[in-house]
């Protein structure tokens, strides 16, 4: 009888905790003026549970380097938000994209911003369990987690109030090459059509692709290198 009761405790003990939201491993590299990062953030969640209709997208470009010899290194890195935008739709009636933020390797010494999102948090929490490098937010007040202000769905930088927004990253060592990965939007004041959710929080993650996806396109760069030697070939004889 002991032994049993014991065994029960243990499997209540073994039971996990609710996890925390998993944001996928999406790096995106730059090494050149001009560099372009397109970001669709398609997967929703509200109070840490998977919602369809939170979306939103992002264009981040690098547009200036400074610091470091000038030339192939560099300390200091802006990016222009050509677009930031707070695309979500039905069954979501009501959201206010409010931050935004991601990892950055190797690690940076400081950040700044311009524009709307110009109130920065580094390594900070944006959702439960969920920390960030790099944080950029629209309000003074509040946290990266959390606070007044953002977009509200339909709404998008640049736009006239704000025609020019920027972040700048730091580095105390000159690089040639910096990778952004990890790349999260904060929601606030979430309300869906049911009315099962309303003044919810949540996050939006990048999308990766399925494993069926992933065996596909490299199968299809198999089929174009199988395709190149083969013209190869052709010229050869």
């Amino acid at each position: 009888m002991f032994r049993m009761s014991f065994a029960v405790a243990a499997l209540i003990v073994a039971v996990p905790a609710a996890a925390a939201v998993s944001v996928p491993n999406t790096p995106r590299v730059f090494d050149a003026i001009g560099d372009t990062a397109v970001l669709n953030f398609t997967n929703g969640y509200a109070n840490d549970n998977p919602h369809a209709g939170l979306l939103a997208a992002a264009t981040f470009r690098l547009t200036g380097l400074s610091g470091g010899n000038g030339t192939t290194n560099w300390t200091s890195w802006t990016f222009t938000i050509d677009n930031l935008a707070n695309n979500s739709v039905a069954p979501i009636s009501a959201a206010r994209l409010v931050s935004f933020g991601f990892n950055v390797d190797p690690n940076m010494s400081s950040i700044g911003a311009s524009g709307m999102f110009n109130f920065t948090h580094t390594n900070a929490s944006i959702s439960n369990g969920v920390n960030v490098e790099a944080c950029f937010k629209d309000a003074q007040q509040g946290s990266c987690s959390g606070g007044p202000g953002g977009l509200t769905i339909g709404q998008a930088i640049p736009n006239g109030l704000n025609p020019i927004n920027t972040f700048t990253l730091n580095f105390a060592n000159a690089q040639s090459t910096i990778t952004l990965n990890n790349f999260v939007v904060r929601y606030q004041s979430i309300n869906n059509v049911s009315g099962s959710i309303v003044g919810g929080s949540g996050i939006g993650t990048l999308a990766v692709p399925e494993p069926a996806s992933w065996a596909m396109l490299i199968a299809g760069f198999g089929l174009v290198g199988a395709a190149a030697r083969r013209r190869r070939t052709i010229v050869a004889a």
